[in-house]
């Protein structure tokens, strides 16, 4: 028997490798589909982030431009009363 030829042995081990290297290329295939989709929602949840972040940042500076206000106007007569009845 000649080196190239192959026995029942080897064509068997052939097919199993070619089976797992099919099965290898698929979950490789899949992983990386799960990994766009992960990076895609990455970047979504990183948009919504900043969202919230940029809306709660203006509404904390409402809040103290709000705060300001009400000390220069004198809209807490309750705690200057308060303040002056002790």
């Amino acid at each position: 028997m000649l080196l190239t030829q192959r026995n029942e042995i080897q064509k068997d081990v052939d097919k199993k490798f070619k089976k797992f290297k099919q099965i290898s290329e698929q979950s490789m295939l899949t992983m990386k589909t799960q990994n766009a989709i992960y990076m895609q929602k990455c970047k979504e949840a990183d948009k919504k982030n900043n969202e919230n972040k940029k809306e709660c940042n203006e509404h904390i500076e409402l809040l103290k431009q709000l705060l300001i206000a009400k000390n220069e106007t004198g809209q807490y007569s309750e705690y200057s009363n308060m303040l002056t009845s002790h």
